[in-house]
């Protein structure tokens, strides 16, 4: 069911890891194939599965602006792919302008807010998240202090391993004020690069 797409294509990042992000022209405008191949590791074809999902089911039920969908297929041979609308980078974080950051700040509170409250419209297929145990917790603090002894990073991270420690423990504390709010929607991976761009100059969430 995908439009037929030019042969030039440019790899933008990944492969490796059995997911590649690829820009290609459909129809001679630009677009981005996210292509996550059967062979991949389980956890890197779920990602990818919850990701068409979204873009097929869930894009068109939020309250903010996303990049547009033009096709996905996750149905053949185990491999997934998803067509999206090529949109505008935003400027590096560094060059934002207050406007900018209020802007964004709305988004997450209106992306965050969508299910507020009402987990009857949260669609099924959503993962809730679940506690991090003490075995997570201290698997956590042994890959880093691991990390601290590796010679290219030990100048980077050797002085601050104990504080990540600290950090990684605290989380059982909070539990107490975070049970008592209601489930609700969390992108999981908010970061500048995943703010765009469309041509009317919306900023969009990817």
């Amino acid at each position: 069911g995908l439009p037929d797409i030019e042969r030039d294509t440019e790899l933008l990042s990944g492969g490796q890891s059995g997911a590649a992000v690829y820009r290609v022209q459909v129809d001679g405008d630009g677009a981005i194939l996210k292509l996550t191949r059967a062979d991949a590791p389980r956890h890197v074809i779920e990602q990818a599965r919850r990701e068409a999902r979204f873009y097929r089911e869930l894009a068109n039920m939020l309250p903010i602006p996303v990049p547009r969908g033009i096709g996905v297929d996750d149905n053949a041979d185990g491999a997934v792919a998803i067509l999206l609308a090529e949109e505008t980078p935003v400027p590096q974080v560094d060059h934002w302008s207050g406007a900018d950051f209020l802007t964004v700040a709305r988004q997450l509170g209106r992306l965050h807010g969508a299910f507020w409250g009402r987990p009857d419209l949260m669609p099924t297929w959503v993962e809730s998240r679940s506690r991090d145990s003490p075995e997570r917790q201290q698997a956590a603090i042994r890959r880093w202090r691991t990390l601290a002894d590796h010679p290219k990073f030990g100048s980077v991270i050797g002085s601050r391993v104990d504080e990540f420690s600290r950090l990684i423990e605290r989380p059982p504390g909070l539990h107490p004020r975070i049970d008592p709010l209601p489930e609700t929607l969390c992108h999981g991976d908010c970061h500048a690069e995943n703010f765009l761009c469309n041509q009317r100059g919306d900023r969009l969430l990817a």
